[in-house]
């Protein structure tokens, strides 16, 4: 009986490791755009849940890396965008600072649900504006501006209300 009571205490202790939540979260991140490329309105709000998720368990400078792998994800296998994802090199930079935003505002701002839709906002209006600039300046195909406009807004509103909600429920 003692040895599975040791075998329970070190599969606790095995679960219960915060690098080991680290370490899923990296792995979510990255692969969630390729088991589920599609469609985009699913794919990026559980990849902003995961977001939001992420900044309330670990601190900023533990994710800082991670929140650039799920674009890092969908140029290198050509997920998201077909004949068109080359494009998305330019956008990688600009879609992990925009996710630096989200996260960083989401933190620093304690008002409930204010937090999800500023942090939401800044993070739709700079994809926005920033895809804007690159589809004039270089010729970035349109597709980039409705994906990187509304429908980012609906995606971080959605993935980012859900988180809220899940960890006010857990905090309480």
């Amino acid at each position: 009986m003692q040895y599975i009571y040791r075998i329970y205490q070190k599969l606790d202790l095995i679960l219960l490791n915060k690098y080991l939540h680290l370490s899923l979260f990296y792995i979510l991140l990255f692969i969630t755009p390729l088991i589920l490329p599609g469609p985009q309105l699913l794919l990026g709000s559980l990849i902003n849940f995961l977001l939001i998720l992420g900044i309330t368990q670990f601190s900023f400078k533990q994710i800082a890396p991670a929140l650039f792998f799920p674009s890092i994800a969908s140029y290198t296998y050509g997920l998201l965008f077909g004949t068109t994802t080359h494009f998305l090199l330019y956008l990688i930079p600009v879609i992990g600072i925009a996710n630096i935003l989200y996260v960083l505002i989401y933190k620093h701002i304690k008002k409930d649900y204010i937090s999800v839709i500023l942090a939401s906002a800044i993070k739709a209006i700079f994809l926005f504006t920033m895809t804007l600039i690159l589809n004039r300046l270089i010729e970035l195909p349109s597709i980039f501006l409705s994906s990187m406009g509304i429908i980012q807004l609906v995606t971080v509103l959605t993935g980012g209300l859900i988180a809220n909600q899940l960890v006010k429920i857990k905090t309480v």
